[in-house]
């Protein structure tokens, strides 16, 4: 696991760049499409460097047989996050993500 922060810095001082009349490059867009070059909207990684080759045959037995969520306060799963060729434990468990903790 790492960490890493990107950071928008285009100008001095707080401009809105909608008072601008688009006249000013917007930083949230600027973000928001860096964000959208790493991770698609459904939740797959897009870069490859980031990504481990394949799930060891041994690991995948492993996990086959571990189920995730339906407990309790347990949220629903969103069926179409993430890869579709993994199982649930697969992504849990033997697989990468990407995920944004903070705007």
């Amino acid at each position: 696991m790492f960490n890493f922060e990107l950071t928008v810095n285009l100008r001095e001082g707080a401009h809105h760049s909608g008072n601008w009349g688009g006249l000013l490059a917007n930083p949230g867009i600027i973000l928001a499409n860096a964000i959208a070059s790493m991770v698609n909207e459904h939740g797959r990684v897009k870069v490859a460097g980031l990504m481990p080759a394949a799930i060891p045959e041994a690991v995948k037995t492993a996990l086959a047989d571990i189920e995730v969520g339906g407990g309790p306060g347990d949220p629903d799963i969103d069926p179409g996050w993430g890869d579709p060729a993994l199982s649930l434990s697969e992504k849990v468990f033997g697989w990468n993500t990407l995920d944004i903790l903070a705007f």
